[in-house]
């Protein structure tokens, strides 16, 4: 990031802070741990002031699930750009290919699909 986007981001950290201490909009995300169900794993992000519009969902290398948002919200002092970005590995037994997500009333679901175990391989012990 260069030295001038760095102090954009750092004016517009402040402009939030200052709109929160005004009783102003929350734009935010809270993204909790995942949570297993027999059949997936499901991951849910509260995005505040974020429609779906705003956000893209990655897998990188089968291992990384990348979630970006990026919006602009108009203030009384001019537009004000929210935008987050988010990695996280994805656990072992999940089927990267077969995820799939969803928004409802504000909040993102991530669905990942577990991979059957895999049974133990034993070893033969040669001298």
């Amino acid at each position: 990031m260069s030295e001038k986007e760095h102090e954009r981001y750092a004016e517009l950290f402040d402009e939030e802070e200052e709109e929160e201490e005004e009783g102003g909009d929350d734009v935010g995300q809270s993204i909790s741990g995942w949570k297993e169900t027999p059949e997936a794993r499901v991951l849910q992000a509260e995005l505040a002031g974020f429609d779906k519009e705003d956000i893209t969902i990655e897998v990188k290398n089968y291992k990384v699930l990348v979630i970006k948002g990026n919006t602009t919200h108009k203030k009384q002092r001019g537009p004000v750009q929210a935008m987050f970005m988010r990695q996280i590995t994805l656990p072992d037994d999940v089927k990267p290919k077969e995820m799939s997500a969803s928004v409802e009333d504000g909040v993102l679901i991530i669905k990942a699909p577990k991979s059957p175990p895999k049974p133990a391989k034993r070893l033969a012990i040669t001298n």
